[in-house]
């Protein structure tokens, strides 16, 4: 991750879309994405949080789309993907 990124600030962004989206997830993959939150991991969370939404095919109405890719650009998740290679184009084609 880099390292001009403020953890706090990553954090609560990432717990603030979790939180929109909790029906919407099991609760194993909460549990999971919450770790990694606590565990000073936000790319890890959300990278984890839109795998599970894109495997569902849902991404609740009310969450910001144009908020989402910021917050990834600011993990550095365009550039650097951690749980998976093609991460960031699906993450872009599910927004779409």
């Amino acid at each position: 991750m880099n390292e001009f990124i403020d953890i706090s600030i990553a954090k609560e962004k990432v717990q603030a879309i979790l939180d929109l989206c909790l029906g919407s997830l099991c609760e194993d993959a909460v549990s999971e994405i919450v770790h990694y939150i606590e565990h000073n991991e936000p790319e890890i969370a959300f990278e984890g949080l839109f795998i599970e939404l894109i495997q569902l095919g849902v991404l609740p109405k009310n969450v910001d789309k144009t908020s989402c890719i910021e917050l990834g650009e600011y993990l550095n998740l365009d550039s650097e993907s951690v749980l998976g290679d093609e991460f960031w184009s699906k993450f872009i084609a599910f927004l779409a």
